[in-house]
């Protein structure tokens, strides 16, 4: 098999990416005209013909923010599931009839907490699927902290690192072993180092219950050798669900192995809307641990493509000697693809 690479491909990710920025903030320009509009009709219900004209103004001008937002994101889409084919066709190996195929997200993430009021964070993933490169290949770029092994239903951002914000790439592949176990392959740039990786994902049903094991291990150029393991039991009841997961992580340059588990009370009030309750464990690398409880709530804000997310939490760290911290996650995710 050969593989032949351009430049092209990464100006046109630059591209991308720019272009999802540039749908989100018209997103987040909808919504607070919205509010604002909502808060004047309720308001010059009963003002004069001229305070009518004008709320009809501030409509269509919201109606001109969704035009230019969907025809940003169609951009966006058709955009990288060109990209996604071009990339494909480099591949002299075709055993595949599956078409080529992009999807990602960007979500902006607010953390203010009584210790600290944070700033608004912002994490993208941009996933390419190749099928006719051998392996079942995706490539994968974003500056999410994937090196961190996280529980099913822990929330984002709330246990962040600053070194999540370095953008990383990486070439993987998945490998189906049997109806139970799948093998993922990885190398890639993260933590601004080369790193391999892989992983086992294997997953067992049941009539009434879920178990899944995903031993993996790792190793970076800097960092060392980092094996790591996540086990999972779901407990599915009707529209509701039980999930505990618990995890272990050791980097072989960090003096302290990471633990974390979690019990989570997943709530699908509607198709559309979700509510995970949880309470959570850590140890991090720095021997400190903390617990925290949080009640999570995400609802889709504009048909299928953009959701938000309110978290409250409260949380006792060993490093703030277990002192009450109250906070609340706010968060905006935009999507794209399949």
């Amino acid at each position: 098999m050969k593989y032949r690479w351009n430049n092209l491909y990464f100006q046109n990710i630059v591209k991308a990416t720019l272009l999802l920025n540039k749908m989100v903030f018209l997103i987040v320009r909808l919504t607070l005209k919205r509010s604002v509009l909502s808060i004047l009709v309720a308001l010059i219900a009963t003002n004069s013909a001229a305070a009518e004209q004008e709320v009809t103004v501030e409509a269509k001008k919201s109606e001109s923010l969704v035009i230019k937002a969907e025809k940003v994101r169609g951009d966006l889409n058709s955009f990288m599931q060109d990209a996604a084919g071009w990339i494909d066709n480099l591949s002299t190996y075709d055993e595949s009839d599956t078409a080529a195929s992009a999807k990602g997200y960007l979500q902006l993430s607010w953390l203010p907490r009584s210790q600290d009021l944070s700033e608004l964070d912002a994490t993208f993933k941009v996933k390419l699927f190749l099928p006719k490169w051998e392996g079942q290949i995706s490539l994968v770029l974003d500056n999410d902290d994937e090196d961190d092994i996280k529980l099913d239903y822990e929330a984002d951002s709330l246990f962040k690192e600053d070194e999540s914000q370095e953008l990383n790439i990486a070439v993987q592949s998945l490998k189906e072993l049997n109806e139970h176990i799948k093998i993922k392959n990885r190398v890639g740039i993260s933590r601004s180092q080369l790193y391999l990786r892989s992983e086992l994902k294997m997953k067992w049903s049941f009539d009434s219950f879920e178990f899944s094991f995903r031993p993996r291990i790792d190793y970076f150029r800097k960092d060392g050798w980092a094996p790591g393991a996540k086990a999972s039991f779901s407990y599915p009841m009707d529209k509701n669900a039980l999930s505990v997961s618990i995890s272990w992580q050791k980097i072989e340059r960090e003096e302290t192995a990471r633990q974390k588990a979690g019990f989570y009370y997943i709530s699908n009030i509607k198709t559309d809307h979700m509510l995970v309750s949880g309470l959570q464990y850590k140890v991090d690398q720095y021997s400190n641990d903390s617990y925290l409880a949080s009640m999570r709530y995400r609802q889709k804000l504009y048909k299928d493509w953009v959701s938000w997310e309110v978290e409250p939490f409260v949380e006792f760290r060993e490093e703030l000697d277990y002192h009450r911290e109250v906070g609340i996650g706010l968060r905006l995710i935009a999507s794209y693809g399949n």
